[in-house]
């Protein structure tokens, strides 16, 4: 198995206990609001690995992604949020980096489960900062696409949310993105 296969693999295993235990523990600690609402605007920070494709994972590692994001209803399951993040990754060689920062508008569809698991889909557009770190650093703004899939629970009063996204931001010489999957705390 090459190297993208064996991250990726542990990502989805990851993912997979993560999203298997999750529901029932919070059912068990307890039913609550998980998440906005569709009267609730809501603030959260998050945390996790992101996992190049496409051209970029077959020079780069596992990487970082952090950020903040803004919640705001629209009507009914549907939302509006807005994302700030920022990826990196270390190269396979030397001491090269690949970094994304980006601004991302995102329309958020709310499933209604009727229990503390509280999944959401979620896509949009938005900008890329793409920076390489090898022989100098080189910024290339760029439109980015994501979409992906998440959802919200409570653990006592804790609101906390775990979400893979696909991203793909606009660069001249590579396809393909990455796949942030991370955790975070609603405010």
């Amino acid at each position: 198995m090459n190297g993208f296969a064996q991250r990726l693999s542990l990502a989805a295993g990851l993912l997979a206990v993560f999203v298997c235990s999750t529901p029932a523990e919070a059912q068990r600690m307890g039913r609550g609001s998980a998440g906005p609402t569709a009267g609730e605007p809501g603030f959260a920070v998050y945390g996790g690995m992101a996992l190049p494709t496409g051209d970029g994972a077959s020079y780069l590692n596992l990487g970082f992604t952090v950020g903040a994001q803004y919640d705001i209803p629209l009507r009914g399951a549907l939302g509006l949020r807005a994302n700030a993040d920022f990826t990196r990754f270390a190269h396979e060689f030397d001491d090269a980096s690949t970094s994304y920062s980006s601004l991302m508008a995102n329309l958020v569809y709310r499933i209604e489960t009727g229990t503390a698991h509280k999944p959401y889909l979620l896509g949009g557009l938005g900008v890329a900062y793409g920076s390489e770190r090898f022989l100098g650093t080189i910024t290339i703004p760029g439109l980015a696409l994501n979409f992906g899939a998440g959802y919200n629970f409570t653990i006592g009063d804790t609101k906390l949310f775990t979400e893979l996204r696909y991203v793909i931001p606009e660069m001249d010489n590579t396809s393909g993105g990455y796949l942030p999957i991370v955790v975070g705390l609603r405010f």
